[in-house]
């Protein structure tokens, strides 16, 4: 049933792309009046390419070549070229590949905001002469050998050095996710027992240990320090399940959550060294909980919510947004290695985290751009004026037409 599910879904995005494209070339329906219903291969090729490959990655695994696994930690370059290379239709059986040609630039769309794909082969960097790529982890922590499994670009978000400064490192900065990191991650939800808890309920079991700040503009913001966040994690995670962690584990799931509290502690915040806001902190968190990702994404809307007004501002969508962002860029941290985590740990109370998370800041605020231009053109074509109130439909809505290439990292 569920194979059928997503076979249909995909089969729809795919009638829906050619009907779109139809109208905005203008065409005239002059054979059959169902030929939007008619796919040629040609309509599929150009739809995959246009970003329905996100919505069907599994269809790479057609090409046998990506089932190959790097050698002690990386690939062959020519190799990798082959496996990245994306659909085309009526091209020749063996193409030259290039970098454009690489799963992971798709569309001009990415140009300046959120870029997804395999990594590139290090001997031909993608980055202008002068600019050194540099990942999220690698800023925090040495380098390991696991296989990068997805890599998101925020090249137009990256802050550039100030002429002064020419040692300072520029260039694009992306967050890479590593199988180690989805290992991590995966044993840290599932030995904690996070993985059977749902985000209200972790929700509710946080807000136990928040102060409620009353602003005079605004919502009312919720606070938890890094000493009440302890009680909350010693809370939520039952004596019984921490009794079987062994001491390695004991020490790097501390330093986990350790490290994602930090990545929530901006240095442009208004409030107190060590404090947070306690939402933007349990929106990240619904990463780590039960449900599958429209389950997460309609509770975290709500979270964020306080007033409960059904809907959220641009300054709440922001919100939503950067929380997300600052939560996968906590995960391409989590390493298996103790003198890493540890290492990590000190780096993230360094200076130099300022410019990371900026970057991340400014990833959120691109996204949140996209959204509201393509939210206004809605509301004008509606009559509506709405433009400080956007619900999670309309949110959801511009994700499954389109949102899901701008902001790939949700999935």
């Amino acid at each position: 049933q569920d194979i059928i599910k997503a076979a249909t879904y995909a089969a729809d995005d795919v009638i829906k792309y050619k009907t779109k494209m139809m109208v905005f070339s203008e065409r005239r329906l002059t054979t059959a009046p169902d030929e939007k219903n008619v796919i040629s291969f040609d309509d599929f090729g150009n739809w995959y390419n246009d970003g329905g490959y996100s919505l069907v990655p599994w269809l790479e695994l057609i090409d046998l070549s990506k089932w190959n696994q790097p050698q002690n930690g990386d690939a062959d370059s020519s190799q990798l070229q082959s496996a990245n290379k994306r659909l085309r239709p009526n091209e020749p059986r063996t193409p030259a590949v290039n970098i454009s040609d690489l799963l992971g630039s798709p569309t001009s769309l990415f140009a300046q905001g959120a870029r997804v794909g395999l990594p590139t082969p290090r001997s031909e960097p993608i980055s202008p002469p002068g600019e050194i790529m540099q990942s999220f982890s690698a800023m925090f922590g040495e380098m390991n050998e696991s296989r990068t499994v997805v890599s998101f670009d925020f090249s137009g978000s990256s802050p550039s050095s100030p002429p002064s400064d020419p040692t300072a490192d520029r260039g694009s900065f992306h967050i890479n996710i590593s199988e180690e990191n989805l290992l991590m991650l995966s044993n840290l939800v599932r030995r904690t027992g996070l993985a059977q808890l749902s985000p209200q309920e972790v929700d509710i079991a946080m807000m136990k240990y928040t102060r409620r700040e009353r602003r005079k503009h605004g919502e009312d913001l919720f606070v938890i320090s890094r000493d009440q966040f302890g009680k909350f994690i010693r809370e939520i995670i039952p004596r019984e399940a921490s009794k079987q962690f062994d001491r390695t584990e004991s020490e790097n799931f501390s330093n986990y959550f350790t490290n994602f509290f930090t990545c929530f502690d901006y240095n442009w915040s208004d409030l107190k060294k060590d404090e947070v806001n306690a939402k933007e902190l349990m929106v990240g968190f619904s990463f780590l909980c039960a449900g599958n990702k429209s389950a997460k994404l309609a509770a975290a809307f709500d979270i964020l919510d306080v007033a409960n007004n059904g809907y959220l501002t641009q300054k709440g969508l922001m919100q939503y947004l950067r929380s997300y962002l600052t939560m996968l860029a906590g995960i391409s941290l989590l390493s298996s290695t103790k003198k890493i985590t540890t290492q990590i740990r000190k780096r993230l109370l360094s200076p130099r985290r300022h410019d990371a998370f900026l970057a991340v800041q400014n990833g959120a605020h691109w996204t949140l751009g996209h959204f509201l231009r393509a939210f206004e053109v809605e509301m004008q074509q509606e009559g509506m004026k709405r433009n400080n109130a956007v619900t999670f439909e309309d949110f959801a809505k511009w994700y499954t037409e389109g949102g899901y290439v701008v902001a790939p990292w949700l999935e």
